[in-house]
């Protein structure tokens, strides 16, 4: 476990990129619906959401005064994104970066 998120080939096992931007560990993870999206949840109390294509952070939410625990997006499009973290918060926002 570090503070890199990283995207594998499953076909041939290497990695594809690699995620850098937290400061501590990446403790959760979730993709788009649409595929075109990543969210990392870090130990640095932050949400990143990472761009597929661009490949890169497109943007940081200082999101919990704690490590978080879990990232989700919105199932049926991604509109939404939810995080918890052992501050004992859950916070759910509208995830600018979906066209709907």
């Amino acid at each position: 476990m570090d503070a890199v998120g990283r995207v594998w080939d499953l076909r041939s096992g290497r990695c594809v990129w690699d995620m850098f931007g937290h400061v501590k560990n990446v403790l959760a993870v979730d993709v788009a619906p649409d595929g075109h999206y990543i969210a990392t949840g870090s130990d640095d109390h932050t949400v990143k959401i990472w761009e597929m294509r661009q490949r890169k952070c497109i943007y940081t939410l200082p999101a919990h005064n704690n490590l978080v625990s879990t990232v989700k997006f919105e199932p049926n499009n991604g509109r939404y994104l939810a995080s918890s973290s052992f501050d004992k918060t859950i916070k759910v926002g509208v995830c600018l970066c979906i066209d709907m």
